[in-house]
């Protein structure tokens, strides 16, 4: 006899917007991109099946964005090992293989190369999870997340600071960077979230009884 029973998988789309140079301050105050997915409720797929879920950023800015997606997660959580883990692709809207068939473990704390993004422009990604088929219940009840980050560097040059060249910092203004050897770097996240509930196969096992 087989039963579902509902498990928890919680993926976040966010992004991530990397500054770096003196004018960084100044594009901190500038949305650079944007991730308008939102909440969105998909199932995981049961031992067998797949589920898929889409993601998109939006370049705000007039200058072509280098992207970048970096994936994050608890290494430790059993639907991320094993030997029928839950694994991951992702294709752009064109049909374009950006991810092959990876299991999920494989993908935590990677960052990997999108195609730039242009002035004004939009991309979007659709992302397939799947469990093969002989996932059995040491999946059963278990829940983790997975965070997928869109990222963009914006050189200094490209972005005018905000405050005319003759003004002078206030006195003793904290500043809103700090050195690290010869670059300087800040981070503006923007959050947005997609949750995964689903449903896991659960087996129990039928005992004969032999009179």
């Amino acid at each position: 006899m087989k039963l579902l029973a509902k498990s928890l998988l919680g993926l976040t789309v966010s992004s991530v917007i990397v500054f770096s140079g003196a004018a960084a301050a100044s594009a901190v105050e500038r949305d650079l991109i944007d991730v308008p997915t939102g909440n969105v409720s998909v199932s995981v797929p049961a031992p067998g099946h797949d589920e898929q879920w889409g993601m998109t950023v939006n370049n705000l800015t007039d200058s072509e964005l280098p992207v970048g997606l970096k994936v994050t997660g608890d290494a430790t959580s059993p639907i991320f090992s094993g030997d029928a883990q839950l694994s991951v692709r992702l294709v752009d809207s064109a049909g374009k293989e950006i991810m092959t068939n990876t299991n999920a473990s494989e993908l935590l704390d990677k960052t990997f190369t999108l195609p730039s993004l242009g002035a004004k422009g939009t991309y979007s990604l659709v992302g397939t999870a799947s469990l093969p088929v002989t996932a059995g219940n040491e999946y059963q009840l278990q829940g983790s997340a997975i965070t997928f980050r869109f990222t963009t560097e914006l050189d200094d040059a490209v972005v005018p600071p905000l405050l005319p060249p003759a003004e002078v910092p206030r006195p003793n203004a904290p500043s809103p960077l700090t050195l690290t050897g010869t670059e300087l770097a800040t981070y503006l996240v923007l959050a947005g979230t997609l949750m995964f509930f689903g449903y896991l196969l659960l087996r129990r096992r039928r005992e004969t009884v032999v009179a």
